[in-house]
């Protein structure tokens, strides 16, 4: 089980000067996370550690769910709501200390057959992250889109953008971006992500 591991051409907002509070990344295009079963692991803040990944999977013979799953790694957190299922946070909602996290995997679809038994946004709906840095934590979201068609259809997990703040323990709403006047040019960057094998 060797890792399989790319890079990712994005477009990026980045800070303009020091001390610029939002870091934010968007697919260009969107993301769309392989039917494999392969984790896709992000590493949000560049310091080297996975923080989150993704996984879609299929199985057309239908004696299983169909399943696109979140989990936080290393520490990472996704904010959580019951069960296995991942909280969405509205447009503007707070993302900070007060809300809950997991680290378990977490199911954005999850489907057998004609039934959803769990149904994340189709067009795109915000997850809540909490990333460790040493004692402390930054706040992020990630804008994800999962939809299940039905069979014979498999479920489709789009990924369109992500953003986190820079200063530890500060809360971000939900869809926050760098305020006009903090940005520099958008800037063509890479991002690494990981592919890895089902264990």
């Amino acid at each position: 089980m060797i890792p399989r591991t790319a890079s990712l051409l994005v477009v990026a907002s980045l800070p303009a000067i020091a001390g610029a509070d939002i870091v934010h990344v968007r697919f260009e295009p969107a993301l769309e996370v392989p039917i494999d079963g392969i984790p896709l692991a992000f590493d949000l803040n560049q310091d080297g550690v996975d923080d989150i990944e993704f996984v879609n999977w299929y199985d057309p013979t239908g004696f299983s769910y169909d399943q696109s799953r979140v989990r936080g790694v290393n520490g990472t957190q996704v904010g959580w709501w019951w069960a296995l299922a991942p909280r969405e946070f509205a447009l503007g909602e707070l993302i900070g200390p007060d809300a809950e996290y997991s680290s378990e995997s977490l199911m954005l679809d999850g489907a057998h057959g004609a039934k959803d038994y769990y149904d994340w946004n189709d067009f795109g709906g915000y997850l809540g992250l909490r990333i460790p840095v040493g004692d402390d934590f930054q706040y992020g979201w990630f804008n994800v889109g999962s939809m299940h068609f039905g069979p014979p259809n498999p479920i489709t997990l789009t990924l369109y953008d992500f953003a986190y703040e820079t200063t530890p323990n500060v809360s971000i709403r939900a869809g926050a971006i760098p305020a006009p006047g903090t940005l520099g040019a958008l800037a063509l960057g890479a991002l690494s992500l990981g592919r890895r094998s089902r264990r």
